[in-house]
């Protein structure tokens, strides 16, 4: 049996701010979907009680990265991104039809198929269910380096490997 020493566990981000979940919900412009929200937050929940326990039996080498904390301060405009629920990488027809990226549709004999953004650095979403590679970026950072409980509990990756 080998010995574990470090296991990280992600709690789930507002699922309801995901484009995809927007989208299927018909979610208003700007808005994440509450309920979903709620669901991933009750799971959330589910996995610190969890942990905890774990914790009060003595394990202590548990690390939570809490993505749902860092996607609510750091995907605003504050955090350097338009907003938490606009797409990069998207198209329209012009009926309205959208379009995901990659994909392509054919409307009243044209083919149309969804464009990337100028700047993807200001968006947190790439596509209807991956983040930009600036967000990520953010993501990673903060799991690596922060010693806020708020972002990532008890500590961050780094101050464990430089042990």
């Amino acid at each position: 049996m080998t010995k574990t020493t470090k296991i990280v566990v992600f709690d789930v981000p507002p699922l309801g701010c995901l484009p995809a979940v927007r989208y299927f919900k018909k979610t208003p412009p700007g808005q994440c979907d509450e309920a979903a929200n709620k669901i991933a937050d009750q799971h959330n929940t589910g996995i610190r009680v969890k942990l905890d326990a774990l914790r009060g039996k003595g394990v202590t080498n548990l690390i939570m990265f809490k993505q749902s904390t860092v996607f609510r301060v750091k995907a605003t405009a504050a955090g350097g991104f338009i907003d938490k629920t606009s797409v990069c990488c998207e198209g329209k027809t012009p009926s309205g039809a959208r379009i995901a990226c990659g994909q392509t549709v054919k409307e009243g004999g044209k083919t149309y198929s969804a464009t990337a953004c100028k700047d993807p650095t200001k968006y947190v979403w790439w596509d209807w269910y991956n983040p930009t590679e600036a967000f990520n970026e953010v993501l990673s950072g903060i799991l690596w380096h922060s010693n806020s409980v708020s972002y990532v509990t008890p500590f961050g990756l780094k101050s464990i490997v430089d042990k």
